[in-house]
């Protein structure tokens, strides 16, 4: 499936409502420094569920709500409105200028989870970082997505620079240009597994030099191997001793059980 934005648009009380139709066309928006191209960037990203608003740049001042009319899948129109206050988001079925009043064409379903239906990612696995795979999330759409002038005149790896996140933004980027996500990989050890064996190991180890320590000196391993024979010798003939007075003791329970049944019946 496909999302291409048709308009975005700006609203606020006594504000003209500032307008960008993009007919879910491809375009090219250019200008001086400072005139609100990553504004706008930054208008998408926040109507697609983003943590951060976008940046005040003076001209922005007033605007409370942003509207981002979508198509999904060239024939499914939704309108996401965002609330540039109070962080509120809402999707409505069709496109809308303003908000309904009636909650009929609302959806019920969050945005995040929407954005990974209408992208076709749903139940997908990645790998998030070493030994581990979750699910691709709309974060990992919105990355891959939306990135701004900022990014790109840095040089910065597609991937970005944080080594935390660096795993799962190019098994995010592997997903969209393959089509296959990670579900069939064999997952190597966590980092976490791995100092856990490490420590199980070591403990195994100070177990062995403690045992050869209390083992007296010029030990023959004939003598060694005869004893611990005779130990296990010992062991068994304990246990069978164990086992025949387990069951002397079951028959002897029973007879109980019977005698004293016997003697509530005759004084019955």
């Amino acid at each position: 499936m496909t999302i291409k934005i048709f308009k975005l648009t700006a609203s606020g009380i006594k504000k003209e409502k500032a307008t960008i139709l993009f007919n879910c066309d491809s375009h090219l928006i250019f200008g001086p420094t400072d005139t609100g191209k990553s504004y706008i960037v930054e208008c998408f990203r926040y109507c697609l569920g983003g943590r951060d608003k976008p940046k005040d740049i003076g001209f922005s001042e007033g605007y409370s709500t942003l509207s981002l009319q979508i198509k999904v899948n060239e024939r499914e129109e939704f309108t996401i409105f965002r609330d540039l206050v109070s962080n509120e988001q809402n999707v409505y079925r069709g496109f809308t200028d303003i908000i309904p009043s009636s909650q009929h064409n609302k959806l019920n379903e969050d945005l995040s989870s929407l954005l990974v239906k209408w992208s076709n990612a749903d139940g997908k696995l990645i790998l998030t970082k070493r030994g581990v795979k979750g699910n691709f999330t709309a974060g990992d759409i919105r990355f891959i997505s939306i990135f701004d002038e900022i990014r790109t005149l840095d040089n910065d790896a597609f991937v970005g620079t944080d080594t935390n996140l660096k795993t799962r933004n190019a098994a995010s980027m592997a997903l969209v240009l393959s089509g296959n996500d990670d579900s069939n990989i064999i997952l190597p050890l966590s980092t976490d597994e791995i100092n856990k064996a490490k420590g199980h190991a070591a403990a195994i180890e100070e177990q062995i030099d403690t045992l050869k320590k209390e083992l007296p000196e010029n030990l023959v391993r004939s003598e060694l191997e005869d004893s611990l024979r005779k130990i296990d010798s010992e062991i068994k003939r304990v246990n069978g001793v164990v086992k025949e007075l387990s069951e002397e003791l079951i028959q002897i329970r029973t007879q109980e059980i019977f005698l004293e049944k016997e003697k509530c019946r005759i004084d019955y």
